[in-house]
């Protein structure tokens, strides 16, 4: 039992990564009177079966994923306005381990007075043991993300493919790289991301997020993000 809501926290106008118009969170609505005050309730249960790990989800309450509605400020300027609607989700989670391939698939149904829709995402991770015979291991990653709203599509991902490559080094400073990139088949967008980490002696650790947009068309949901390609460097110092 979930008995408060908190609203989601968008990027301002100056932030990294944000969107065109920007959101209004002052001008929020919700569609139940009691706002942030409505109860919800969650389950989720899980099972095993052979190879198979399983589980099945059902949420009913207010969603965490707003529709936006187009509006102004107080000085005339447009805003999109979140509309926090109530909502009912089932959820299924897939997961198997055959030898070297983990596969993977976790795919939801809402119900919602905007539209009823059916979202997922389902792919692979082929392992290579010591390539090279050498002690890094390789993971070959597919997925696929499949989106099937059309009323107010939030989501980039809605019919896009991602390929990657995942290194493993398994040494003592934990050095991992993910490296890969998606393409939207209808819209031809394309993102390229890698994720590194390396620890240095028992307290410090470098972390490196570099992230690309390319080919990102008007009416692509990435359009507010073309041109804020990035690249991140953490040095943290853990005691």
């Amino acid at each position: 039992m979930l008995p408060y809501f908190c609203e989601r926290t968008f990027p301002g106008p100056d932030a990294r990564l944000r969107i065109v118009v920007p959101v209004g969170t002052g001008q929020t609505q919700f569609e139940s009177s009691l706002e942030t005050w409505h109860v919800e309730f969650a389950v989720r249960a899980t099972t095993i079966v052979g190879p198979l790990d399983a589980a099945l989800s059902q949420f009913v309450g207010t969603s965490r994923d707003p529709e936006f509605v187009p509006g102004t400020n107080a000085a005339g300027q447009p805003v999109l306005i979140p509309r926090y609607n109530q909502m009912a989700q089932t959820g299924l989670d897939l997961q198997s381990i055959l030898g070297d391939w983990l596969l993977k698939f976790e795919g939801i149904y809402q119900d919602n007075p905007v539209e009823d829709f059916f979202a997922a995402i389902g792919g692979f991770e082929y392992t290579l043991v010591g390539i090279f015979q050498s002690a890094i291991d390789l993971g070959i990653v597919s997925e696929y993300a499949y989106d099937g709203r059309t009323e107010r599509l939030v989501s980039p991902f809605d019919k896009d493919l991602f390929l990657g490559l995942r290194f493993a080094f398994n040494d003592v400073q934990s050095t991992e790289i993910l490296a890969g990139g998606s393409v939207d088949l209808e819209t031809v967008a394309r993102t390229f991301r890698v994720e590194a980490s390396r620890r240095f002696g028992e307290s410090w650790k470098l972390d490196l997020e570099l992230q690309i947009f390319d080919n990102v068309s008007e009416k692509d949901p990435l359009f507010g993000l073309e041109d804020d390609d990035f690249l991140r460097l953490d040095f943290g110092y853990f005691f």
